[in-house]
């Protein structure tokens, strides 16, 4: 099986180990790549995680500022994981791991990071001097890898007088040839302006209501096609409150939609506006199979 290699860097890149990067042609996958104003936290971590594993099993040599947040609390390194997960089957022994440090290495006054500490034991910390002297291995594939992905489009609205930008997805937990296949069905739309309707929820749970958020629904691209914006209800429920609220039905239980859910609020949806969305391109990600 094929052996790779993941460049960590703690922070952003400085010029100089990017340029270092450029030369080397390595793929820098920044975490701005995948941020999503329409997420609760401005950031769609599944996203992020899946396009690393995707980007790795196509055999490029990826490289990842901010490595310091793959660290669990315990030390633990979450993107091992996330990489046997997500590129069936490997292991980790398939993964080197090669933190690149700026930190003075031989200076005993300079306190190691967590990161640094981290990399010493399971993979290596070089200089970014040495980096640069560094022949990156090549990462040869005997075959593809039998991934499992999830992709859509990618859109901008505004809402509220601010720029939304968020994603709609178009299949989900299927094959990668799939997935190009889908790509090219909707390559007509990317560039595209289509209206879109902002329906908002709100939740009652008998003692008060609260905002559910928002879900913009764009029915030129679907009877249930939408845009999920920061809802306090599962975003996979999005397409099947549409189906309600296309049925007329404004007012309705949680369980409904989901029978397992714990709890059973009430939940009032109603149109409170349009906006125009713009399809802005498409997204791949690699889904989790274990």
């Amino acid at each position: 099986m094929a052996q790779h290699t993941v460049i960590l860097v703690s922070g952003q890149l400085s010029p100089a180990l990017k340029t270092v990067c450029d030369t080397k042609h390595l793929l820098v996958v920044d975490k701005v790549s995948t941020y999503e104003s329409a997420s609760e936290n401005l950031f769609n971590g599944s996203k992020y995680d899946g396009t690393v594993c995707l980007k790795v099993a196509e055999g490029n040599t990826v490289v990842l500022p901010n490595a310091e947040d793959f660290l669990t609390k315990k030390g633990n390194m979450q993107l091992t994981y996330n990489l046997t997960a997500r590129v069936p089957p490997t292991k980790n022994e398939n993964y080197q791991f090669i933190l690149v440090s700026e930190n003075p290495l031989y200076e005993p006054k300079v306190k190691e990071t967590p990161l640094e500490t981290w990399a010493r034991v399971h993979g290596k910390v070089i200089s970014v001097k040495e980096f640069t002297a560094f022949e990156v291995p090549k990462t040869t594939l005997e075959k593809p890898y039998d991934l499992k992905v999830t992709s859509g489009l990618l859109t901008s609205h505004k809402q509220n007088g601010n720029d939304v930008t968020g994603h709609m997805t178009r299949n989900f937990n299927v094959a990668l040839s799939d997935s190009k296949s889908a790509h090219e069905n909707n390559a007509m739309y990317i560039g595209q302006k289509y209206p879109g309707q902002i329906i908002k929820l709100t939740i009652d749970d008998g003692k008060s209501e609260k905002d559910g958020g928002h879900i913009i629904m764009i029915k030129d691209l679907g009877e249930t096609a939408h845009v999920t914006v920061r809802t306090s209800i599962k975003a996979f429920l999005s397409g099947l409150v549409l189906e309600k609220y296309n049925a007329g039905t404004l007012e309705f239980n949680l369980q409904e939609i989901e029978p397992s859910a714990k709890q059973n609020p009430k939940i009032k949806v109603s149109k409170v506006g349009d906006t125009e969305v713009t399809v802005t391109g498409w997204y791949t990600y690699a889904l989790e199979q274990k």
